[in-house]
């Protein structure tokens, strides 16, 4: 992220625009894209087979039409370059307040930096039906599209805090996890006291961005 830009201490005003920058900035997808490159070829067995897989279509394609390999270009190099890199550039800063202080130690210290993030809105009271029209609305048409689309293949969003606060599992009942937050909210207090969350990722990138302007003795620090 701060290669990216998103320096601590910056006026709130300025975090939208680094935001910009690093979704759109040729430069940093081009960082994204060669780092995983890079991170493939330390194993050459899964180099070649990625190689193949990704080589194979093309002497059929280039045969075929230029247009048959345009269309596969923008359909599948398209999502695995430019989609990785947005979709690990709205993970990371939607997720974790990285630069924030903790005097916590070990895995309490890191969990009060973690948040869980719910793709969805606050549910409305029982007998609002516009309200919950509205709801369902915005659950499909917005809330999934972000979630399976911009922030893809992690599957720990909604209680990623329970994540770092219980890393092995010991505590957490994963296959239930929305009710086992709860849960382990309540009945240990260690938890209650590190956990938090936002509903969606605009709010957690715009939590995120007022943490970071708030963080102004770190950006001096770090600068």
């Amino acid at each position: 992220l701060l290669a990216l830009g998103f320096r601590p201490g910056l006026p709130r005003a300025a975090y939208p625009g680094v935001l910009r920058r690093a979704l759109l900035s040729p430069a940093a997808l081009a960082r994204t894209v060669s780092g995983r490159v890079g991170e493939n070829l330390r194993a050459p067995g899964r180099a070649a087979v990625v190689l193949a897989v990704h080589a194979l279509p093309l002497p059929v394609l280039a045969g075929w039409s230029a247009r048959a390999l345009l269309v596969w270009s923008l359909a599948w190099l398209l999502p695995l370059t430019l989609g990785y890199h947005v979709s690990m550039v709205l993970y990371a800063i939607g997720l974790h307040t990285w630069f924030s202080e903790s005097g916590e130690p070990g895995w309490a210290g890191y969990a009060e930096k973690t948040g869980a993030r719910f793709f969805g809105d606050p549910c409305p009271p029982r007998g609002a039906v516009l309200g919950w029209v509205v709801w369902w609305g915005r659950l499909l048409a917005g809330h999934l599209v972000v979630a399976r689309l911009l922030v893809v293949g992690f599957t720990d969003n909604g209680c990623h805090d329970a994540h770092h606060l219980d890393p092995r599992g010991r505590r957490f009942d994963w296959c239930n996890s929305a009710y086992a937050r709860m849960e382990l909210m309540a009945g240990w207090p260690q938890a209650r006291a590190v956990f938090w969350h936002s509903w969606s990722i605009n709010e957690a990138i715009s939590d995120n961005f007022a943490r970071l302007a708030a963080s102004a003795a770190n950006g001096r620090h770090m600068a």
